[in-house]
């Protein structure tokens, strides 16, 4: 370690010897006494990663800024997990079976079922979204975060792979 990351070192130690507990009682304001520790774990986490960035004789108020932005965080982030797990428990209602699939007979649901299972996270991502979401190469390219042509080759890798899976299903071993 160089002198100056010893210098640095010590002046964060000093950092969070003398803002803590002004840290922790701001945050046991604003949150559950089980994630204290964790927000201030962030917080100072943020504070030695932009140590070199926190204004001289500001540090106080740069902490309490941290510590909110890490709130924010935590509590957007607990807010999609709830609204994941409301659309979730919806599905728990419904037939897992497409209605459409309905008039298919069970051993061939089963081969569907078991082919799908055999791929990639990826390509089941990509399958589903296309066939049961109905999503166009565009919606697709931009719910997975990658371009309309990666999206459309990617597609139809996925399709070629499950067609495969489903086949190795349906034919038994020719050996």
């Amino acid at each position: 370690m160089t002198t100056e990351g010893s210098s640095n070192e010590g002046a964060f130690v000093a950092l969070y010897s003398q803002h803590y507990r002004a840290l922790h009682d701001y945050a046991s304001l604003r949150c559950p006494a089980a994630d204290i520790d964790d927000v201030l774990a962030d917080t100072f986490a943020v504070a030695w990663r932009r140590f070199a960035h926190i204004p001289a004789g500001m540090e106080r108020a740069w902490l309490f800024g941290v510590v909110k932005n890490v709130l924010h965080s935590r509590h957007r982030a607990s807010r999609r997990i709830d609204a994941l797990h409301t659309r979730l428990s919806a599905f728990e209602t419904l037939n897992p079976i497409d209605p459409g699939m309905q008039s298919v007979p069970i051993d061939t649901r089963e081969q569907l079922g078991g082919a799908f299972n055999t791929l990639s996270d990826a390509d089941r991502d990509i399958l589903v979204l296309a066939a049961w979401f109905d999503m166009s190469g565009p919606q697709l390219a931009l719910a997975l975060g990658i371009s309309t042509n990666a999206a459309t080759v990617r597609l139809h890798r996925a399709r070629t792979r499950f067609d495969r899976a489903l086949r190795a299903w349906t034919q038994p071993d020719q050996t």
